[in-house]
């Protein structure tokens, strides 16, 4: 009788949000082989860690791109979606308005979360930015239209991944690597779901592990007796001082 396949929650997680690495046995980085922080099956991660070999750790596209599995244009495109929109460009592309469409309401609230972040960016940045997160063309006019009427409504923006969110990874990832696992919030999103997952809280809510986190620091200093402590030994010592001083003012 054939054994029934065990659930694997984090692949299904992964797949429903398009960033399931179809061959992760080519990732053959070492933190990846040796470190559980990393996922080979975790496409957004694989993709950002490839780049960052390069950028930061130094090493040659074309080893980067072998030691990950990928060609040199996978390699490029990647590089290319973090310069142009950080960490979030390398979420899967959604589909979008096509040349001459109504811009949609979350590639305006995109721009804006960008716009935001960083008011320098022009509309020629923002236009390839848009390109890199959700692969189509918008006419100039279409996008600087769609936010002027964003201006005008009151209506809620979309949720879209941080500005911050590759900063907010490095800190992650400085902090896992040390073992300092209470100085990793969102570290069980991302190990439950992925950095896909990650991203999309970070935009969305605190993390439930820092809201917690402040939640027992905020109780530790209401249980922390020395603050009344201290109070109550200086308002006795003021008493006894004032009882001992009596006499010389009577």
């Amino acid at each position: 009788m054939a054994t029934a396949k065990k659930r694997d929650p984090k692949s299904e997680a992964l797949a429903q949000d398009g960033v399931l690495n179809p061959n992760p046995e080519a990732v053959r980085d070492t933190s990846f082989v040796s470190n559980p922080f990393f996922d080979a099956k975790d496409l957004v991660q694989v993709r950002y860690e490839m780049v960052r070999r390069h950028q930061v750790d130094g090493v040659a596209i074309s080893e980067a791109a072998e030691t990950f599995g990928v060609t040199r244009p996978t390699f490029y495109k990647a590089q290319s979606a973090l310069q142009t929109v950080g960490l979030a460009g390398l979420l899967p592309n959604r589909r979008g308005p096509k040349g001459g469409h109504k811009v949609s309401a979350e590639v305006v609230a995109f721009v804006a979360a960008l716009k935001a972040a960083r008011p320098e960016l022009t509309t020629s940045h923002c236009l390839d930015a848009i390109e890199a997160r959700f692969g189509v063309k918008v006419h100039r006019r279409s996008l600087e239209r769609a936010l002027a009427r964003k201006k005008k409504t009151t209506q809620p923006s979309l949720i879209v991944a941080p500005a911050d969110a590759t900063d907010s990874y490095e800190k992650l990832r400085a902090a896992a690597l040390r073992a300092e696992f209470t100085a990793c919030p969102g570290l069980a999103i991302l190990r439950r779901r992925g950095l896909a997952a990650w991203i999309r809280a970070r935009g969305q809510e605190v993390d439930a592990e820092e809201a917690y986190r402040d939640h027992r620091l905020a109780h530790s200093a209401l249980d922390d007796p020395s603050p009344a402590t201290s109070d109550v030994t200086r308002l006795i010592a003021g008493i006894l001082v004032a009882i001992a001083m009596e006499p010389f003012h009577a």
